[in-house]
Parts: structure tokens; C-alpha cells; sequence
């Protein structure tokens, strides 16, 4: 019986031991779990609490105004005061107030999920349509200019203005080119954006920074980077990102990009500590509760993201160096 109920004993101490030592390693690991996830304390993109999910919209009829509400707000822009939502329920572009937070119906088209804006230094407006092979120019009232087509563009999906050479760089995605208009809709250059055998063939988001142009190649899930003439330099990102689907370039060649695959912010910067070579490296994460980001605009240090299924365009704080 003493017998029994000493080895008793000792399994009950063996069993006390073993999960002590099961727990210990536990803590170390959800320790070393957190550390990993810690890697980046946000400072830099911080979550203002602000959104946007609609405006007073102004009556013509009278002094009274109603409230506006978005209904899915996929593609931004931004001038002066003002934020352009090409909304896909209301069929047509907002511009919004940022002060007032009026809101007006800018122009009216149909928009779709692939459509993109973009709003140069003067006002004028470009307004992408995949569907009908075209680009609208529109001027800082909101009235059609012209129309912007070509043979060589057949699906725009992606544009920015190069304010250096004064034109409108804009991607086609079933082409892989990027073609150079001017203003006034002449067709200066044809590109082509096929760089190797893994890059370029999926060219989603872009934007010019100073010297240099980013390629978001959402397939190889990289940046490509190249000059203005449109030369390969290197590339950047690759299993940092999971599902990239937007960029902006701001100040000081920041690079921010959207991932829709956690729909998180993270913000690449160019070490300049290594001098003639391309290195970037990610300084911040902001991850996020928004359902589907649609578009992203960095104007006047705030970073406007819209997310389609929340019906809103959230504001995300930016502390440059």
C-alpha cells in the first residue's frame, strides 16, 4: 500500500513538472509570437478616428440641404480643399468639401470597380473607363473637355500626371503599355511595361516621385522602380506583401501600399544611408478593420482610403521625418 502510493506520488509530482514546464514554454513562445508582431509600433501611420461617409448636399431649389451619404466610393482624388469619390451608387463623381463638408455631385458617368481619378495641380480632372476603352478629361467645373482614346488603349487601369514633362502617364492592363498623352489628348509615347518574365505583367497602381516611377505589379506581388524614361532600376517587396493593390508615393520617397489580404497600410522608405543603390525597407505598419479597400490618396500629409464595403473613406494620419 506504501508502495502504491509513493509511485502515485511521484507521477502526480512528474504530471505538476511536465505542465509547469508545458506552460513555461508556452509563455516564451505567445512572448516571442507578440515580439514578432511588435516588430513595428506604429508612429509614423496612426488611425485619425475621422471618415468620411458622405456630405451636406446643397439644395438648388432652396437654402435647405440634406445629408449625402456614400454608397460605394471606389476610386479618390484629391485638389486644393477638395476630395473627389467616384462612387459606384450614385453612378457618378462627388467632390467633397473638406472644410464645409458639403458635398456635390461633380459629374455624372458610370462608374465601375476598376475605375481610377486622378486630379492634376490646376483642377482638371481624369476619369478612367475600361468599358468603353477610354479616358475623360474634365475641367475644374466639372464639364466634359474631351475624350482620350487610342488603339493602344484598350483597358486603362491605372493614371498619374508627370508635372516635369507635363503629361498624362496612363497604364493599359490587357496591353501591359503605358502611354504618354498631353493635355490637350495627343498620344506622345508607347512603352512597354513587360520588364522580364516575372515583372510587369500585372501593373495595377502607379505613381512619379522626383526621378523615378513605382510599378505595382500585384502577380509578383512587387514595386518595380524605374526612371522617367521608364528604365528598369530594381524592385522591392516580394513576400512582404501578401495581396497588394494600391500605391502612393509621397515626400522624401515614401511608398505607401494598401494589401488588401488584411487590408493593412504599410509604408516603405529608401535607405539613404546606401548610396547609388535602390534599397527600401518597410519603417511602419498600420493594420486596420476596414472591410475592402477600393483606392488610396495621400494628400496634405492625410491618407484617404476607400472602403467600398463600409461606404465610407477612412483618414489615416502621417508623421513624415
Amino acid at each position: 500500500m506504501l508502495h502504491m502510493i509513493t509511485s502515485f506520488s511521484k507521477k502526480t509530482e512528474y504530471i505538476i513538472v511536465l505542465f509547469m514546464m508545458l506552460m513555461m514554454s508556452s509563455c516564451v513562445s505567445h512572448s516571442e509570437s507578440k515580439n514578432k508582431s511588435s516588430d513595428f509600433v506604429s508612429s509614423r501611420l496612426y488611425d485619425s478616428g475621422d471618415y468620411i461617409d458622405g456630405g451636406n448636399l446643397l439644395s438648388t431649389s432652396s437654402n435647405t440641404s440634406e445629408y449625402m451619404h456614400l454608397i460605394q466610393p471606389v476610386a479618390l482624388a484629391g485638389w486644393l480643399d477638395y476630395i473627389y469619390i467616384a462612387d459606384m451608387g450614385h453612378h457618378a463623381i462627388l467632390r467633397y468639401n473638406t472644410n464645409t463638408k458639403d458635398i456635390v455631385v461633380f459629374y455624372n458617368v458610370d462608374i465601375g470597380v476598376k475605375t481610377r481619378i486622378h486630379a492634376t495641380t490646376s483642377g482638371q480632372l481624369y476619369v478612367t473607363d475600361p468599358v468603353n476603352s477610354r479616358v475623360l478629361y474634365l475641367d475644374n467645373t466639372g464639364r466634359l473637355i474631351r475624350e482620350m482614346s487610342d488603339s493602344n488603349l484598350i483597358a486603362p487601369s491605372a493614371l498619374v500626371e508627370d508635372e516635369r514633362n507635363s503629361r498624362i502617364l496612363i497604364v493599359d492592363s490587357i496591353k501591359k503599355y503605358l502611354l504618354e498623352f498631353n493635355h490637350l489628348g495627343r498620344l506622345f509615347n508607347v512603352s512597354n511595361l513587360d520588364f522580364d518574365d516575372d515583372l510587369g505583367s500585372n501593373i495595377i497602381s502607379f505613381d512619379v516621385s522626383k526621378n523615378r516611377l513605382y510599378f505595382l505589379d500585384q502577380i509578383s506581388r512587387k514595386v518595380v522602380v524605374t526612371d522617367r524614361y521608364f528604365r528598369y532600376i530594381c524592385s522591392f517587396g516580394g513576400d512582404t506583401l501578401k495581396l497588394p493593390v494600391l500605391l502612393q508615393s509621397g515626400v522624401d520617397e515614401n511608398i505607401f501600399i494598401a494589401d488588401s489580404f488584411d487590408n493593412s497600410i504599410i509604408l516603405f522608405k529608401v535607405n539613404k544611408n546606401i548610396t547609388g543603390l535602390c534599397e527600401f525597407a518597410v519603417v511602419d505598419v498600420l493594420n486596420t478593420d476596414m472591410l475592402k479597400v477600393n483606392d488610396m490618396l495621400l494628400h496634405d500629409f492625410w491618407l484617404y482610403v476607400a472602403d467600398s464595403a463600409a461606404a465610407r473613406i477612412r483618414i489615416i494620419g502621417f508623421n513624415p521625418d
